[in-house]
């Protein structure tokens, strides 16, 4: 009978990795936090309320005429309360990593510019949103864009280059 147990008397060491400042930043504040913060939340539930008035204000007037022509304009309603929300979440992120100090303060990176304005063409139109630029001792960096995959000196995502090659 073989014995179940591994070689080198049964412990197991786990090698210590070091993170990078932008993992513990990370740790520090995580998608479930962003996701309580009020104010975030109070904005979505306000753009939410008012595309559903214009929606029906919309089917009111006009009804449906046309599917077509329908869809198209409640595109155009629908459509900039999406780059709303995304904007919103996006730069309550960023306040919730720039209020990080402790833990950006501990890995030498500090907040070098707030409020930066970014621009990026999507699908759905022209996404607008403000974010905070960082520096540590031997770079600087946008670490929003870095974790929503945004590419510096990218103007059109991914998403819409790659649609509009098919």
């Amino acid at each position: 009978r073989g014995s179940a147990r591994p070689r080198g008397g049964g412990r197991r060491t786990k090698k210590k990795t070091q993170e990078s400042p932008i993992h513990v930043i990370l740790k520090a504040t995580t998608t479930r936090s962003i996701w309580r913060a009020i104010p975030v939340r109070n904005i979505i539930q306000q753009i939410v309320g008012n595309v559903i008035e214009k929606v029906l204000e919309t089917l009111e007037k006009d009804g449906l005429q046309s599917i077509g022509s329908s869809i198209e304009r409640l595109q155009r309603i629908v459509n900039p309360a999406i780059l709303e929300i995304v904007a919103a979440t996006i730069e309550q992120m960023d306040r919730a990593l720039a209020e990080a100090s402790v833990q950006r303060r501990k890995d030498g990176i500090t907040v070098k510019e707030r409020n930066v304005p970014r621009e990026l063409l999507t699908e759905l139109g022209t996404l607008r949103y403000r974010r905070t630029y960082f520096e540590s001792r031997d770079s600087r960096f946008y670490l929003t864009d870095q974790l929503i995959g945004v590419e510096p000196y990218e103007r059109v995502s991914r998403e819409l280059c790659a649609k509009l090659v098919q």
